[in-house]
Formats: structure tokens, sequence, C-alpha cells
């Protein structure tokens, strides 16, 4: 989600996350989460995530989580001319 930030006396609009250097190297990125929907048993057991209030979580959700299908059988007819080999 891009926000409207002031940093330093100075306005930005539309900001979709912020890169700061670091004292001993390297950058940390700060993003506005605050639209994440998303909950801990949602997210497979083991990954993580940030969620709207921005705390590091852990996801719950074991299993598959998807939905079972089940494809119907059909039928295929295939025309053999006589230059082709089916096999």
């Amino acid at each position: 989600m891009k926000v409207d930030v002031k940093m330093a006396g100075n306005s930005y609009s539309g900001v979709p996350s912020v890169l700061i250097p670091l004292k001993s190297g390297g950058k940390a990125r700060f993003c506005e989460v605050s639209d994440t929907t998303a909950k801990a048993s949602d997210v497979a057991q083991g990954k993580t995530f940030y969620d709207a209030d921005g705390n590091y979580t852990e996801g719950t959700r074991t299993g598959s989580g998807g939905t079972a299908a089940e494809a119907a059988p059909y039928r295929v007819t295939i025309q053999q001319v006589p230059h082709q080999t089916i096999e």
C-alpha cells in the first residue's frame, strides 16, 4: 500500500516503502502493511509474514489447505491419415 510520508521536513506522496541505510552496512526496508489480511491460520506452518499490525508472525496452517477436485473421464478420437503412424 502506498502512503504519504514526511521525513526530515520533506513530504513525499504515494510511497510504497522506505529503504534506510544501516550503520553496519546493508539496508532496512520499511513497508506499510496495515492492509494485510492474512492470519497465521492462512499461512503454511514454518513460513513467516508480517501481519496488519507489523508483527513478524509464523504461519500455523498444516496440510494443503486446498480443495480436491476430480476430473471427469473424457474420450478423445484421433483420426489417422495414411502418412501417419500412431503408436
